[in-house]
């Protein structure tokens, strides 16, 4: 089935077409779901069984958040291949929301160990391999050729991702005050409820968009891929259980090989795709193009992952959490970079809109957007110059 549905004259949610509304609630949902299992998912894993955690080393705590953030990318990649030559988006959709709701629903589970802890991240990862990238292309689908509302609408869920952001301070006092099981059950019903929304509203908004796959394999090609795709999973479970049994992976020496294999993998990929039969030179010049913006988002990303577990712990030790009378949660201050999200977001999203045709090119965006994200971590040079170890950074309000 091809798509037939237009959405040019569709501008009930704000100016866009009503189904950025749906996602925009899915993408709100699934920030406060994914922001706030993270935000205590570190503490969880080095807190003692006593303080209700899993007891391991920090060092180990912040691999482990690093590793899943690389494989979360990794099988993003294989979800995005798979919806677009097996499901089609909106069934990876469907998929992968009900599949990322029991992930974060596992780590709920009272006395579930680190059994749970590692069917949750399998699941996670499962559902990354279902959906990949499905939401931004079915989002990318509502606006035809030349639509400039289109970078405002990626803008708009840029906002509402980093308003989920907030969670972080909801989950923080949750686990604080009642433990991180209940915390952990707070982010799986805020996913859950994104999974609900759309189920409810995805036939009536979307049409027939994204119900086939773009690049749809014969029937016995998706017979073959689906085998593939379960044999090669059960192998690598089977083998890396095995090197970790023998002693040959570590928790660090794992984390390495890894991100190790991360760098090269979406090279291969794009290889890949650029000696494809399917991709014409106009696709190739293109291609070319798009290597130097996944160039930028890599280092972006390598940014932020090693970031997430450093600040996490960093903010646990180091940072005086007295603020003027009230004191915080170190997961609160996950928080902080989503409020300048929010309120930039708005400000860019609103000068894209009314720039219209004159505004900068996607590339010229990325550019800027990945100096500024480098530019970042520069900051934390301030704090180590101006404290010394044995000070508590922040001293408001003490």
């Amino acid at each position: 089935m091809k798509q037939t549905t237009s959405y040019r004259n569709d501008r009930r949610f704000l100016g866009h077409p009503l189904g950025l509304g749906t996602i925009s609630g899915m993408t709100l949902c699934q920030g406060f779901a994914n922001y706030g299992m993270s935000s205590i998912l570190i503490y969880f894993l080095y807190a003692t069984a006593a303080e209700g955690g899993l007891g391991f080393s920090k060092a180990n705590a912040a691999q482990f958040i690093s590793l899943y953030s690389t494989l979360s990318f990794l099988c993003g990649i294989l979800g995005s291949y798979l919806a677009d030559r097996l499901m089609g988006i909106r069934k990876a959709i469907r998929i992968g929301y009900f599949i990322k709701t029991l992930g974060y629903a596992l780590l709920a589970i009272p006395g579930g160990g680190v059994p749970m802890y590692l069917g949750s991240q399998f699941l996670l990862l499962m559902s990354a391999v279902s959906m990949g990238s499905s939401l931004d292309a079915l989002t990318g689908k509502l606006y035809e050729k030349g639509d400039d509302r289109r970078d405002g609408g990626y803008s708009i869920l840029y906002i509402m991702n980093n308003i989920g952001a907030v969670a972080p301070v909801i989950t923080g006092t949750i686990a604080q005050m009642m433990g991180y099981r209940v915390g952990f059950l707070f982010a799986a019903i805020l996913q859950g409820i994104g999974f609900v929304l759309y189920i409810l509203t995805e036939k009536k908004l979307f049409g027939d968009t994204g119900v086939t796959p773009d690049d749809e394999a014969p029937a016995d090609e998706k017979k073959k891929l689906i085998g593939r795709l379960i044999a090669g999973i059960a192998v690598l479970a089977v083998v890396v259980a095995i090197l970790f049994k023998v002693g040959v992976f570590t928790p660090t020496s794992f984390a390495n090989t890894v991100s190790t294999i991360a760098i090269f993998i979406p090279i291969i990929y794009l290889i890949f795709i650029a000696k494809s039969d399917k991709t014409t030179a106009q696709d190739g010049k293109k291609l070319k193009m798009f290597f130097a913006l996944f160039l930028c988002n890599s280092l972006a990303m390598m940014v932020w992952n090693q970031s997430t577990g450093i600040l996490a712990v960093y903010a646990d030790e180091r940072v005086n959490l007295n603020f003027f009378g009230f004191q915080l949660t170190p997961a609160a201050f996950q928080t902080v970079p989503a409020v300048y999200a929010v309120v930039l977001g708005i400000i860019v999203s609103t000068l894209w809109l009314k720039l219209g045709k004159r505004q900068p090119d996607a590339p010229m965006k990325f550019g800027l957007g990945t100096m500024l994200w480098g530019a970042g971590p520069l900051f934390m040079i301030i704090p180590f110059l101006l404290f010394s170890p044995s000070e508590k950074v922040s001293r408001c309000g003490c």
